[in-house]
């Protein structure tokens, strides 16, 4: 039974699960899959994206190009500016926990954001063209840190920035 506090701010806002006091399973209002746009995207892994909510693409990048990707993130890690903006820090250490806004900062980081074989299967998902909003790179010491749980990143950011 929902409060009558939770049913005004649904009313107000259909997003507002992570201002809320208490959590819930919500159904989906918008679609997950926009159109019908042709693109790289076979009807198939479509499907399963609508019913998953993510694809995995093992292959997406060459093992020399994750493993470029991997070790520019562990420099950045190593080499960042203690004082910069959006560098967030494991609660118990000063280890670097994650590198917000990445596709600004850096130019590796900045091509993957731009990569065709990434934005054209956005593009095609929600067809229209699209831009990015918010990045990062999460940083997880094997058996130290603090754990990141599977969850949506949509709730969140539409509480801190009005996306």
């Amino acid at each position: 039974m929902m409060s009558d506090t939770m049913t005004s701010q649904m009313a107000a806002d259909p997003y507002w699960s992570r201002s809320a006091n208490t959590w819930e399973r919500a159904d989906r209002d918008d679609p997950v899959v926009w159109g019908e746009a042709a693109g790289p995207l076979a009807s198939n892994d479509l499907q399963e994206y609508e019913r998953q909510g993510f694809r995995h693409f093992p292959s997406l990048f060459s093992p020399e190009e994750a493993a470029a990707l991997l070790d520019e993130a562990n420099c950045l890690a190593g080499e960042v500016d203690r004082a910069r903006p959006g560098v967030v820090y494991e609660p118990t250490s000063k280890v670097v926990r994650s590198l917000f806004r990445i596709h600004r900062t850096n130019a590796m980081f900045r091509a993957v954001a731009k990569d065709p074989r990434i934005v054209n299967m956005v593009r095609q998902l929600l067809d229209s063209d699209v831009y990015i909003h918010q990045s990062r790179i999460n940083f997880k010491p094997a058996l130290d840190g603090k754990e990141f749980f599977w969850h949506s990143d949509f709730e969140t950011w539409h509480i801190e920035d009005g996306m």
